[in-house]
């Protein structure tokens, strides 16, 4: 009872702040979004009674997900779950409003985010064996440089030692990088290279290695060179703002930040008639996710349900019956851009590989995964440990479970996250 009631400390207040940020949410859509944005989806058939059901729906939810703030067990699974609220559910219920759904898409998602919430808090943490006096540096130092010089070697034969300077004009780059004739083990390692280099960053930064930190944030930045992954280069300015400003304190100031910048795009709006910080942060990050739930889910309730033949089960001789990527069908059905690649995971995850059974399946497998890595990365430095969770928490988010754990690097973060020195308990 008492653990309970912890949990639920300062429920008050940070419901408050959920209100704030849907109010502004809602505000934003209707003078920025729906007006500039319409041609992506973003359509306004707002009526009263997808307003309440909108409202109720988050405020049903909230104090769960709140809990999960103030939890200090499994620390990693339980801030993942708390930014999974502030980035994709909230939101979601903004959307709710503006273009209701069916009965069958809302009752899918209300039973895929029941069952997550669930099962994180009943069942039991992953027990993991860590019954050695040093953690084995050679092997963080082996992978570390293995995966430096692919890097190196990659930007140097395969994108011509280029420099990519502009986070805007990256789309051309993508388009050739997806011509290269590279093997499969140099894609796997360009994008392990993606969260374990910001996470040896940390580190480095936290033991003052400087020489280290150094080199690795020249690393990062040939992989973003590469092929112009934005987030390659947002990991890393996420990487350096943690180190050089987060306390575990500020967890729960994570609300009033978002908030902030949903503020500061309004401002930018209304003084410069520009909308860069909504278009990056409300559209992108937050609805964008959401809105293609609804597509996966209304393109999968007509064709046949995928079983991950197109992911891991392709090595095994098992055959897709699309012969088109599917993030990429959904590109051209629902944006007539047949070279846009409209990567999704969780819901959209669960709807393209098992239906609307699907809501059943994938939060069992994002729980397990994140009690490994809350398992793995017990009694790490928070400050070390907020790199993995925010990159984990998008990685979720924007694609596939097997994706994220296997070209993602989720796995072999794993394995890092294990093999890191940490405090004692």
């Amino acid at each position: 009872m008492e653990e309970t009631k912890k949990h639920f400390e300062g429920l008050i207040p940070h419901l408050i702040g959920v209100i704030l940020l849907r109010l502004l949410l809602d505000w934003q859509y209707e003078i920025i979004i729906y007006p500039v944005f319409e041609y992506m989806g973003f359509i306004n058939n707002v009526s009263l009674g997808s307003k309440v059901l909108s409202w109720i729906y988050l405020l049903l939810f909230a104090p769960f997900f709140i809990a999960f703030l103030n939890r200090t067990q499994e620390r990693f699974l339980s801030i993942v779950i708390y930014l999974f609220f502030l980035i994709k559910f909230v939101p979601s219920t903004c959307l709710m409003a503006y273009q209701p759904m069916c009965w069958n898409l809302w009752l899918s998602q209300a039973i895929f985010w029941t069952i997550l919430l669930v099962l994180a808090f009943r069942l039991p943490p992953v027990q993991l064996n860590f019954n050695f006096q040093n953690y084995n540096s050679k092997l963080l130092y082996g992978i570390t440089v293995l995966l430096s010089v692919v890097i190196v070697y990659v930007w140097w034969i395969y994108a011509g030692a280029q420099f990519q300077t502009s986070l805007i004009d990256v789309y051309d780059i993508r388009l050739t990088a997806r011509d290269w004739e590279m093997s499969t083990v140099f894609k796997y390692l360009l994008g392990w290279a993606g969260v374990i280099l910001p996470l040896v960053l940390i580190w480095s930064l936290n033991e003052k290695k400087w020489g280290l930190a150094l080199a690795l944030i020249v690393i990062i930045y040939l992989n973003f060179s590469i092929a112009g992954l934005k987030s390659v280069i947002f990991l890393l300015f996420i990487t350096l703002l943690i180190y050089y400003f987060f306390q575990e304190k500020y967890l729960k100031w994570i609300i009033g930040v978002i908030i902030g910048m949903v503020v500061l795009g309004y401002l930018e709006f209304a003084v410069f008639d520009t909308y860069s910080i909504t278009s990056l942060l409300v559209r992108r990050i937050m609805l964008i996710p959401n809105l293609l739930d609804y597509y996966y889910y209304d393109f999968f309730s007509t064709y046949p349900v995928d079983y991950y033949y197109q992911s891991f089960l392709r090595h095994f001789g098992f055959e897709s019956y699309y012969d088109t990527s599917i993030p990429f069908l959904i590109g051209e059905d629902y944006f007539n851009r047949p070279e846009m690649r409209s990567n999704n995971g969780l819901l959209s995850d669960a709807y393209s590989n098992f239906g609307f059974w699907g809501v059943f399946i994938t939060p069992v497998l994002v729980v397990y995964v994140l009690k490994l890595l809350s398992a793995a990365s017990k009694n790490i430095d928070i400050k070390i440990l907020m790199v993995p969770i925010v990159y984990v928490c998008f990685s979720l988010i924007s694609s596939t479970i097997t994706t994220a754990l296997l070209t993602g690097g989720v796995l072999i973060l794993g394995l890092f996250l294990w093999l890191l020195p940490r405090q004692s308990s």
